[in-house]
């Protein structure tokens, strides 16, 4: 694979790494898809309550994508330029900061939900569920970042496929036991599984997810990698860290300014009530879904600039980039006018209250245009990890959340009259005026200088 990285057709190349990443994380997100699909059927306040959970999973996937960023930019570049031995070093590092957030997440995540959720803007009557559904998603933190690092060691070496397979097993387990844990089973009217409503729906993730960790880690350790881990051979060195934060904490940054910006527009779209925060929450995951082929797209990109600038083939690196853009706006273009031709569908499959479905077409209506903006913005941030440069991808989500989207929807929103329509005005004027920016930055950027 590492010759097909560095000499074959870029497109067809691109294609061939993103297909197996794509499917993999429309598994991942069909988690949280699958919990709100089911969870609907409980009412608008069960939607709410867990779609005000949903940052704080995304969250744990902003600094566990920092971890898969770091990981796969420093081993992709390892094995570019044939330093094997270092690659199994790296990759045994990435497991011990996978330890280390899981310790954190459990810990901080259950001293603090509660008023998290308070400052969120829940209410009375959404505060228990949005505790029980994430109580269970803290304890089971582990099998998220241990399947990520795990994931990032195999999508290094160009193997796209092993760990979207692993992931397709815990997701179509999900989807059996989602119904059993949130409505409870009973035979011959005995209660087998009793129904346990949001918290069945976050001990059926926990569960999935474990069950995949497990499946790559077996993967790893019976010697199926090119990567060799060694417990016995680790020995700590703080280099290792060291390069894996220098592309990872940017990474993890830039996504945690992205789950900083969703908290604060959930904050923002409780002033409209609790029907707006499920609308809300029901247009970002439709949004998660449009994003699946450009975040495919992007992990092949970053494995391929990584691979090629290891191995000092600059030119084709900046060419696989621009290359990435065109292929992701495409995808990007195509998902919006699905979106755009059925929107009252795609929403009332969450749920057919009428005014959540008129909120969540108007979201739709003014975001979804704007897809084939965010695909450059998205594939443009990857390109930049994959020649080891992490701070591009910060300054990008800050400027996009932290300078446009989000204060221009406080004042839409509250001060210039707009109401909730400000704060999906706002959101697309940012995915907007963020692709300009970061088009400009990468076309001055000089690739020869990245190593």
């Amino acid at each position: 694979m590492r010759e097909q990285i560095l000499n074959a057709n870029i497109p067809k190349t691109i294609l061939k790494l993103a297909w197996p990443n794509m499917l993999g994380f429309l598994m991942q997100v069909s988690y949280n898809i699958a919990d709100t699909i089911f969870v609907g059927r409980l009412g608008a306040e069960a939607i709410a309550a867990v779609s005000l959970a949903f940052p704080i999973d995304f969250f744990m996937y902003a600094l566990g994508g920092g971890l898969v960023s770091g990981t796969t930019s420093l081993i992709s570049r390892y094995i570019g330029a044939k330093e094997y031995k270092n690659a199994d070093n790296a990759a045994e590092h990435s497991f011990l900061i996978a330890l280390v957030l899981s310790l954190f997440f459990t810990v901080i995540g259950l001293l603090f939900m509660k008023p998290l959720f308070i400052f969120l803007g829940a209410t009375s009557s959404i505060l228990p569920m949005s505790i029980e559904y994430s109580r269970w998603i803290f304890l089971g933190s582990a099998s998220i970042f241990f399947f990520l690092a795990a994931s990032a060691i195999i999508r290094s070496e160009g193997d796209m496929r092993t760990s979207m397979k692993f992931m397709g097993i815990s997701v179509v387990l999900n989807l059996i036991l989602d119904p059993l844990f949130i409505f409870g089973i009973s035979i011959f009217g005995i209660s087998i599984i009793p129904p346990m409503g949001v918290a069945g729906a976050a001990i059926a993730t926990v569960i999935a997810r474990v069950v995949g960790c497990v499946l790559v880690l077996n993967h790893l350790l019976k010697d199926r990698s090119m990567i060799k881990l060694r417990l016995k051979d680790f020995r700590y060195k703080y280099l290792f860290i060291k390069n894996i934060f220098a592309v990872g904490i940017p990474s993890s940054l830039s996504q945690l300014v992205m789950s900083v910006g969703v908290l604060l527009l959930t904050k923002l779209t409780a002033n409209f009530g609790e029907t707006a925060i499920a609308a809300y929450g029901i247009g970002f995951k439709l949004d998660t879904v449009a994003f699946l082929p450009t975040l495919g797209i992007g992990i092949a990109i970053l494995t391929m600039v990584g691979q090629n600038t290891g191995a000092k083939n600059f030119v084709r690196a900046k060419k696989i980039s621009w290359t990435g853009c065109l292929i992701a706006g495409f995808f990007m273009l195509t998902i919006s006018l699905i979106f755009l031709s059925a929107p009252e569908f795609f929403i009332s499959i969450f749920n057919n209250d009428p005014i959540l479905i008129r909120y969540g077409v108007s979201y739709l209506k003014y975001i979804a245009p704007t897809y084939i903006f965010l695909g450059f913005i998205m594939i443009l941030a990857f390109t930049f990890q994959g020649f080891g440069r992490g701070v591009p991808g910060v300054v990008i989500a800050i400027f996009r959340l932290g300078i446009i989207a989000v204060p221009l929807a406080y004042l839409l929103a509250l001060n210039f009259g707009f109401g909730l329509t400000g704060v999906w005005i706002a959101i697309a004027v940012s995915n907007v005026l963020t692709a300009l920016f970061s088009v400009g930055w990468f076309y001055r950027f000089k690739a020869n200088k990245a190593m």
